[in-house]
């Protein structure tokens, strides 16, 4: 259908380009310009936003954009961006997460690196005959130090500035997965040795996972995605939220939408229509633009000529979808103004700060449990004891 050149494969054509061209609507701008800062200061950076707020079509902006100055320069790549694995058998696979970067970072010759088959088949460097040198090598090259030390020299190699990482809550969503402070160790090692920045895109509820120690809460960052009518902005600080004012800027994005459909299937919504796209896409761009997305389609396989509000109501999201969708929305919202917390100035010095005295060290016991103790012994002795 999407090639046929009648109104239902115009309007099917329509569909894809939603979501897929820029979005003009603040958000975006507000965003990356909290990137750009946090990258200033931090190594480590949270970009934690709703499920279909727009993080992805964000995190991707900054990777081309950074790379723009480097177009002309094949051997450079300043960004890239990467999808964390789907944890297997219970745990999180660094070797495969290594082996996605480097392809990321178009390293030559990853069949010298790593070795699946011969890593699946578990066979020693002996096993294999006399004619086994090449497999050997490569076999011992796939593990994930190796693989750990392979990213760092392509990245300082191609001059990486920033590595992105998706769906980054599959970090510690494995029952066997180590806690994320100690996953963060490894990224935060990673940088130290290459000097880039990485980039982690999770929904609010990876924030319950983190348990940072003071070094790691000093290095990373958090930015926050926030959706129309959100009472958190970027920086996690609580905003009070003008409802109207939200409504005329998520008209805007409506209108772009429009945009791609013809002219003559367009429809203008009105204000309560507006609260009705508004409600029902929680405020979220992505999930307008699924939305949007499947109107399109209701309405091209009905053979209607033009785009109307019944094509939005028979393909709106399922009230325990959105029910779901906007308790998620209100507890990153809140996990993310807890973490953010500011110290408010009370007009008079920060209180010092009191040492932790340290516990008496206790006397040592030798022998097994119920022998004497020596040092207790010669203690009764000096105070005349018997």
């Amino acid at each position: 259908m999407a090639g046929d050149g009648g109104p239902s494969g115009v309007l099917s054509q329509a569909a894809t380009r939603i979501g897929v061209e820029a979005v003009p609507h603040p958000r975006f701008e507000e965003v990356r310009a909290a990137l750009y800062e946090a990258m200033q200061c931090h190594g480590l950076l949270f970009l934690v936003g709703p499920s279909g707020v727009g993080k992805d079509t964000s995190a991707r902006g900054l990777v081309d954009e950074l790379n723009l100055p480097v177009s002309e320069t094949p051997d450079l790549l300043r960004a890239v961006m990467v999808t964390a694995p789907a944890p297997h058998r219970r745990a999180f696979s660094w070797r495969d997460m290594w082996f996605d970067a480097l392809r990321a970072l178009e390293e030559p010759l990853l069949e010298r690196k790593i070795d699946r088959e011969a890593a699946a088949q578990g066979l020693r460097p002996e096993s294999r005959g006399c004619n086994a040198g090449l497999p050997a090598v490569r076999m011992a090259r796939s593990t994930e130090g190796t693989l750990h030390r392979a990213v760092r020299d392509a990245a300082i190699d191609r001059g990486l500035v920033l590595l992105v990482i998706n769906e980054a809550l599959s970090l510690v969503s494995s029952e066997r997965a180590r806690s994320l402070r100690e996953q963060l160790d490894v990224l935060r090692n990673l940088c130290d040795e290459a000097s880039f920045r990485v980039l982690l895109l999770s929904t609010g509820r990876i924030l319950t996972s983190l348990n940072l120690s003071g070094e790691l809460s000093r290095r990373m960052g958090l930015v926050y995605f926030p959706r129309y009518g959100s009472p958190v902005d970027v920086h996690g600080q609580a905003v009070a939220v003008d409802e109207s004012s939200e409504l005329r800027t998520f008209s805007r994005v409506v209108a772009s939408f429009m945009q791609c459909v013809p002219d003559e299937a367009r429809f203008s919504p009105s204000r309560a229509e507006l609260r009705f796209l508004y409600a029902g896409s929680l405020g979220c761009v992505g999930l307008l633009a699924g939305w949007f997305r499947r109107a399109l389609v209701r309405c091209a396989l009905r053979g209607c000529g033009a785009l109307a509000l019944a094509h939005f109501e028979e393909t709106a999201y399922a009230e325990p979808v959105l029910r779901r969708l906007c308790q998620d929305c209100e507890t990153g919202e809140a996990s993310v103004e807890r973490t953010c917390a500011r110290v408010p100035f009370e007009g008079h010095p920060p209180a010092s700060v009191t040492p932790v005295e340290e516990p008496a060290a206790r006397p040592h016991r030798s022998g097994r449990p119920g022998t004497p103790n020596p040092t207790r012994r010669a203690d009764v002795l000096r105070a005349g004891g018997s």
